[in-house]
């Protein structure tokens, strides 16, 4: 073994040597976006890859991909792809990397990825996709991004990394080793996304039924007259939302009026970027002597009128903004938690969403939602109803937990597998290769 030279990883094996990627490459470009071209996308023609289409796994996804005519593919032949070469993507994602196949051709890509050209009698095109998504190139990628305000990174940067490289046989015996053993824990991570799609699904399907049928099979059963309800239970009354709340709109407040700093005068400010951000928000706002319209408390019910459409939000207390509605309902009539299932009913959403339209930012308005229709058990049996549910959604939610922990941990491994090999720490010249 001798030292690399490189801090992350140490000694490599005598006869491996270092060398830059410019070295071994006859080119490396990006791609540019056609519509500065003004030219449009097509429904179907030579696939246009973006970031999202290049998995964290090297593999081109290609359920969202845009699409280019040929003409618009020639005047984009700077990043025309050809088989064997390498995509690295540089802004967003960083980092993530995919060899291109015969069967993903033509194709071409925008100007957040890179390709790389190799000279295939130094380098095997999946050694350098192994090595880019290692976590010594890793680390070198990271370091080299952070120096902007704006996460990228520059071909000058991708040419000038440092790659370890054994004998291009030697390449060729641990790239097929890894293709192996990634391949199983691929299929077993496709099992488990799966599996959590399923459980997703399930859960979903339960909240819609026992909101719209009830929790008893041989209850006597009507006709609601409205089609994505169908039948309910005969002794549930059907209503609109209007005859069981009122609506209060929230305030899109000033930037020179919200603080970064909490004290027991101010308030957290509900947003639809604080929502979606959970716990690793860390920029959150406060609004200092709200109006009381604006306030909300942790037994109040939000929904998001526009920006995420038809969302509900409970268990907060802060100032709600203008993309939201609090729901002030009846509680007489209708208990919180029954109000949140029905509000989480898929097909209730779906007509939600449809009111709202269909333009890039969909926007619900008052009488829209209030004018359609709630359908309300007694209290006691919305009682059984949301105490069933809270049950049912624990246990999924669980499952959930558990099996997404499964998949983050198998990515874990995949990833220490791949820089174990690709780094000499890990021989695996004497496996046996399928």
């Amino acid at each position: 073994m001798k030292d690399s030279g490189i801090e992350w990883i140490g000694k490599i094996p005598e006869h491996w040597d270092i060398k830059k990627i410019k070295h071994f490459t006859k080119r490396i470009t990006k791609g540019t976006t056609p519509t500065t071209l003004s030219k449009e996308f097509v429904d179907k023609g030579i696939l246009f890859l973006r970031v999202e289409n290049i998995t964290e796994n090297q593999t081109i996804d290609i359920d969202n991909c845009l699409y280019i005519d040929h003409e618009t593919n020639q005047l984009l032949n700077r990043s025309r792809l050809n088989k064997g070469n390498v995509l690295i993507t540089i802004a967003g994602a960083i980092g993530r990397a995919v060899v291109v196949s015969e069967e993903k051709l033509p194709a071409n890509i925008n100007q957040a990825i890179a390709v790389l050209d190799l000279k295939s009698d130094i380098v095997e095109p999946q050694w350098i996709s192994n090595n880019v998504i290692a976590n010594y190139v890793q680390q070198i990628f990271t370091g080299l991004t952070v120096r902007t305000a704006q996460s990228n990174l520059s071909l000058e940067d991708i040419g000038n990394t440092n790659i370890l490289l054994p004998p291009l046989q030697e390449q060729k015996v641990i790239s097929a080793y890894l293709d192996k053993e990634t391949a199983k824990i691929d299929s077993q991570i496709s099992r488990n996304r799966r599996l959590v799609e399923l459980l997703k699904e399930k859960r979903q399907a339960t909240i819609n039924h026992a909101v719209t049928k009830g929790l008893d099979p041989t209850v006597p059963m009507k006709d609601s007259g409205i089609e994505w309800i169908g039948k309910i239970p005969e002794n549930w009354k059907l209503l609109k939302f209007r005859h069981i709340c009122r609506l209060r709109q929230g305030l899109q407040i000033p930037q020179d009026e919200r603080y970064h700093e909490p004290n027991h005068h101010r308030l957290p400010y509900i947003t639809i970027q604080a929502i979606n951000a959970g716990d690793n928000y860390h920029a959150q706002e406060y609004i200092e002597n709200p109006s009381a319209r604006v306030v909300c408390n942790s037994d109040d019910v939000l929904l998001a009128r526009t920006g995420a459409t038809g969302e509900v939000v409970t268990d907060k207390r802060g100032v709600f903004h203008n993309n939201f509605f609090a729901i002030d309902y009846d509680r007489k009539q209708v208990m919180r938690d029954f109000l949140v299932f029905y509000l989480k009913n898929s097909r209730l959403k779906e007509n939600i969403l449809l009111l709202a339209g269909t333009t890039t930012i969909p926007d619900l308005n008052h009488d829209d939602f209030l004018g359609l229709a709630v359908i309300l058990p007694s209290i006691a049996q919305q009682q059984q109803i949301s105490k069933f549910l809270n049950k049912q959604i624990q246990k999924a939610n669980s499952l959930i937990s558990k099996t997404e922990l499964q998949i983050e941990k198998l990515q874990e491994y995949r990833q220490l597998l791949i820089s174990a090999a690709v780094t000499g720490k890990m021989d695996v010249r004497q496996e046996i290769v399928a």
